[in-house]
C-alpha cells in the first residue's frame, strides 16, 4: 500500500518513525506563496478618503484657509 505525505521537510520529517524500514519516493515541489497570517489594513487616508467632501455645512473656503487656521491654533497652543 502506497501513502503520500506533503507538506514541508520539517513536516515530513516528523513522520520519519512511520517510514523506517519502507522505500521512501521524494518529489520536490514548487514553492507556493507564502500566505500573509493578516489582511493588510487600510490607512486612515484609504478609509475616509471617499467621503471627502460629502458632509454639508462649514465655511466654502475652508480648505483654502486650513493652513492658516491651523497655524493659528498651533500658536495658540504653545501661548497657553
Amino acid at each position: 500500500m502506497n501513502t503520500v505525505f506533503e507538506g514541508t521537510l520539517e513536516e515530513i520529517l516528523a513522520q520519519s518513525p512511520d517510514l523506517l524500514d519502507r522505500r521512501v519516493r521524494v518529489t520536490v515541489l514548487e514553492a507556493q506563496p507564502v500566505k500573509s497570517e493578516a489582511p493588510r489594513r487600510m490607512s486612515v487616508a484609504e478609509s475616509l478618503g471617499s467621503k471627502i467632501g460629502m458632509l454639508d455645512g462649514g465655511s466654502p473656503d475652508l480648505s483654502q484657509n486650513t493652513g492658516e487656521k491651523f497655524t493659528d491654533l498651533i500658536a495658540q497652543k504653545h501661548q497657553s
